[in-house]
């Protein structure tokens, strides 16, 4: 399949979590992910290198034209990758401390959609995952129950 006709969102500042994840199984699909999680061989081949400008283009092709300067100066796919990832993911407190302020103040309320509240919470443990912060599932699950309202107080108690 000709990766460049998918229509999958273009990086920019706000969505890299939910880019990366894409990115990553189109380039598993492609057998282009070993060029990311694998060092360079030594010595390197004409068919590695020959995957690695594919898997190097891949990603290029879906990253907004304001985001090339950071990976511009890059001559594999791994660097490429790990230039946008320390862009991307900022592992300061402020950035642990700003997500953790907004898992706390999210709240779910009566009539709203469960699985788009979900797939938010999720979002921002994950984020706050990849930002360098250990939590364990225990901890995970009872952010997840804060949220919501009085009426799920049963089903908290029996969780």
């Amino acid at each position: 399949m000709d990766a460049s006709k998918l229509m999958l969102e273009r990086l920019i500042n706000a969505n890299y979590e939910a880019w990366r994840f894409r990115i990553e199984m189109l380039l598993i699909r492609e057998g282009l992910w070993k060029h990311i999680s694998e060092e360079v061989p030594n010595p390197v081949t004409s068919e590695w290198k020959q995957g690695d400008d594919k898997a190097r283009a891949t990603i290029a092709l879906f990253v907004e034209d304001n985001q090339h300067s950071i990976f511009r100066d890059c001559r594999t796919a791994r660097e490429t990758w790990e230039a946008l990832k320390k862009h991307h993911q900022s592992v300061s407190l402020t950035s642990r401390v700003t997500l953790l302020k907004r898992i706390c103040q999210l709240q779910f309320r009566d009539g709203n959609d469960m699985e788009q509240h979900l797939q938010e919470m999720d979002g921002l443990i994950f984020r706050l995952l990849n930002a360098g912060q250990k939590l364990d599932s225990q901890l995970m699950v009872a952010m997840v129950l804060r949220t919501l309202p009085e009426s799920y107080a049963t089903l908290t108690c029996y969780i």
